[in-house]
């Protein structure tokens, strides 16, 4: 989906649903990035405050286990940790970036880079194009997470040869 209407769908998912959520996965990583950088097929959230079935209440729609908008975008919901991280840990570090005319909640940058450690392709790259903009608080991740370091530490050293190849290229 381009990205001029997924923040219209994550807009209007926030005006139902605000405070009781928090979005993850591709949405997160946009807000972090200014809505730039790629495109995404579905909306992935983390309940905080509600059970999934309460989604249908609010106009969603369940079809084959899979969650949907009331405009039809597929929504991938979350209710006891993302990839390992605990919605708990997600809920203490949330943070609010505007989308529109509202603010959405998205986990602390070192949270989502951590939901985003999977081995997958697609989220290494998401991990490095937050690593070439953002400085990570490595001491909250040595008290909370210390396991990450050593690739989290390498992706970037990885980041920091590709920019000296560049400047010298230049």
């Amino acid at each position: 989906m381009g990205v001029r209407l997924l923040k219209s769908e994550v807009e209007e998912i926030a005006k139902l649903l605000n405070d009781s959520i928090i979005f993850v996965g591709a949405v997160a990583i946009l807000a972090y990035l200014g809505w730039r950088y790629r495109a995404t097929q579905d909306i992935d959230i983390a309940l905080i405050s509600l059970e999934p079935n309460d989604l249908l209440k609010l106009g969603f729609r369940k079809f084959k286990g899979f969650f949907y908008t009331p405009s039809g975008f597929k929504v991938d919901v979350y209710t006891r940790d993302v990839n390992g991280i605990p919605i708990e840990v997600l809920k203490e570090g949330v943070r609010r970036i505007g989308v529109g005319k509202v603010r959405i909640q998205v986990p602390r940058l070192e949270d989502l880079i951590l939901t985003k450690m999977t081995g997958r392709a697609r989220d290494e790259e998401d991990i490095m194009e937050l690593l070439r903009i953002h400085e990570l608080d490595w001491e909250y991740l040595e008290m909370r997470f210390p396991n990450a370091i050593p690739r989290l530490k390498e992706l970037k050293r990885q980041i920091d040869r590709d920019r000296m190849l560049h400047h010298d290229a230049l």
